[in-house]
């Protein structure tokens, strides 16, 4: 349906708008709630040299085909380097706007690069996702175009090498399965470990009182990614949990520390990340709680809630 006659197309204006809706949630979401509208972009920017990343126009043009290499692998970018090119070739008309969305976000990539945020896999993953259909169609894309089309040979061999290439890359690509999948259950055992302090009571304290209730704030931790979990798990302000890796290091309340190497190794991801050897706490904190994967020290008055000694866990 028209708006008027030779007008615009009523879903084109719908399309748009839903377009449009993304980053203005986004825009409005940051200013809301931090009361920057860009707090994401400027936050996320600021963290850039300290945890030791590549930013800048420059490294955009050297690392970011690894950064994009990382996510569609050998075979995939190859892949989709011939189907682009053989798409073009045979039926332009219809790879036209795939190819034209794949430039604007690898473009988009660029931008966010140049401007000054880091240069990491995921932000290349709307452009690998469309670079991907590239990759099925010059497996599958001579199918579409007519026997008697002279590209349709030349595109045949084309799909057996590169069905070739991905069964040579897929020993390789199961042992990055395979570790990926170690690394994910080793995550949510520190996790799990994480969560089993709180509910065994050990952020609660003795009051004069006698109840037992959330005190002692603010909860050091060594990085950013313990403060949701724990504020959410505790029903506190994500403001209560200080995460050293950004912020001075509070004189009171509880200090969270690694238990082992294997919770920095698998909590505590980025080696530039600061705080990641902050392992000891500062004076006056004293050990109120242990388990395999976290220890947990405070400056409270009381202990925890049925604490009866500080016995720590033993491995599995």
């Amino acid at each position: 349906m028209k708006l008027r006659e030779g007008g615009i197309d009523r879903n084109l204006i719908l399309m748009a708008c839903l377009t449009a809706a993304g980053p203005v949630i986004w825009l409005l979401f940051d200013l809301i709630t931090t009361g920057s509208a860009f707090y994401s972009f400027t936050g996320t920017r600021e963290t850039v040299d300290t945890l030791e990343r590549q930013t800048g126009p420059v490294d955009v043009v050297l690392y970011g085909p690894r950064r994009l290499g990382e996510v569609l692998q050998w075979p995939g970018m190859v892949g989709a380097l011939a189907g682009f090119v053989l798409c073009l070739a045979t039926m332009r008309k219809k790879a036209t706007l795939a190819a034209v969305a794949a430039v604007l976000a690898l473009i988009a990539f660029a931008l966010m690069g140049a401007s000054g945020l880091a240069i990491i896999p995921r932000y290349t993953m709307l452009a690998a996702a469309i670079l991907a259909i590239f990759a099925a169609t010059s497996v599958l894309g001579w199918r579409l175009i007519p026997k008697e089309n002279k590209w349709r040979r030349p595109w045949q061999v084309t799909a057996v090498l590169v069905v070739l290439l991905y069964l040579v890359w897929l020993p390789n690509q199961y042992d990055l399965l395979h570790k990926v999948d170690r690394d994910l259950t080793d995550q949510s055992l520190v996790e799990r470990d994480l969560e089993a302090l709180v509910d065994d009571g050990a952020f609660e304290v003795e009051t004069s009182r006698g109840t037992a209730e959330p005190g002692c704030l603010p909860i050091s931790v060594p990085n950013h990614r313990a403060v949701p979990r724990l504020a959410f798990w505790l029903d506190i302000r994500p403001s209560d949990v200080v995460s050293v890796a950004a912020e001075d290091q509070p004189d009171a309340g509880y200090f969270l520390a690694p238990a082992r190497e294997f919770t920095v190794e698998n909590f505590i991801l980025d080696p530039g990340e600061p705080g990641r050897a902050a392992t000891r706490p500062p004076p006056r904190f004293k050990p109120v709680a242990e388990n395999r994967s976290w220890k947990l020290y405070s400056t409270c008055g009381g202990f925890p809630k049925g604490w009866t000694g500080y016995a720590p866990l033993s491995e599995p």
